[in-house]
């Protein structure tokens, strides 16, 4: 009722206030006893064209067009409306401020720069680590209003960079160096169960450091995991080395007279350092 009462109040006094304004500049004309049919003829004309102009000047004042993939936070003098604009073309308060926000999947922009975030820290047997990490997420658009009032519109900045930079130092802190290198490999297991555990970590914090589920993470995925030139180096010999350590193992077990041959052979022969 209020937002009614005081869109009625705005349209009339605008309305007539450029009216007043545009006619009086005209009136003048008509102050004059011996003015001619002419000059009242002028003013009648001026104040059609103030009314014409002051249509065209309330129009924009009341109605908003909210684009495809947004909705509209209405804002009345620092007072959020609960109940948010939807896409297409709507009515306001001529008071009223309409802020868009976006309800599509957005990539997260790493201090609203790159699409990759990427992390330094040490693994649990202390070596330096980079992993580098792509975030897409969108907002709930049941909690935008919610996620405007007590956080505004740079949300990615105040809620979603702590987040994305803690967990993968954490979880890098967490694993050891052979771990991790396995998990830089594309398509391995360990680089399913980081990328798992990041999603889900990231989510927990976020909704911990903001407003619960108001931005949901869809995906998390790991675009690289890199180490020094000579630690990579000493990584893959070191791999090397124990892989062909347990084959050669495989072997012995296999030539034991208590160990048939066939099947452990092949597992034997499968088994890979990871």
């Amino acid at each position: 009722m209020l937002e009614i009462i005081l869109f009625i109040i705005g349209a009339v006094i605008l309305f007539f206030g450029i009216v007043y304004c545009i006619s009086a500049v005209f009136a003048e004309l008509n102050r004059e006893r011996n003015a001619s049919e002419a000059d009242r003829a002028l003013t009648r004309s001026a104040i059609k064209t103030g009314f014409v102009i002051a249509v065209v000047l309330v129009i924009p004042l009341v109605f908003v067009t909210v684009d495809a993939g947004n909705v509209g936070i209405q804002n009345t003098f620092g007072v959020v409306d609960d109940k948010v604009l939807q896409p297409g073309l709507s009515i306001k308060n001529p008071f009223t401020e309409v802020i868009p926000m976006s309800t599509r999947t957005m990539k997260y922009l790493d201090y609203g720069t790159s699409d990759v975030a990427t992390i330094k820290a040490l693994s649990n047997d202390g070596l330096e680590t980079t992993m580098g990490i792509a975030v897409t997420y969108h907002v709930n658009p049941i909690k935008i209003t919610e996620l405007y009032k007590n956080v505004g519109t740079d949300y990615s900045g105040v809620i979603m960079v702590n987040p994305i930079h803690s967990v993968p130092r954490d979880m890098i802190s967490k694993y050891d160096t052979k771990t991790l290198y396995s998990a830089s490999q594309e398509g391995s297991v360990d680089r399913e169960k980081l990328e798992q555990e990041l999603f889900t970590k990231i989510q927990k914090r976020t909704d911990e450091t903001g407003v619960p589920e108001s931005i949901i993470i869809e995906q998390v995925s790991i675009r690289i995991i890199d180490f020094d030139a000579v630690y990579k180096s000493s990584i893959s010999s070191k791999m090397k080395m124990d892989t062909e350590i347990a084959e050669r193992d495989c072997r012995k077990e296999t030539r034991s007279p208590e160990t048939g041959n066939g099947s452990e052979t092949c597992r034997c022969r499968s088994r890979r350092y990871s």
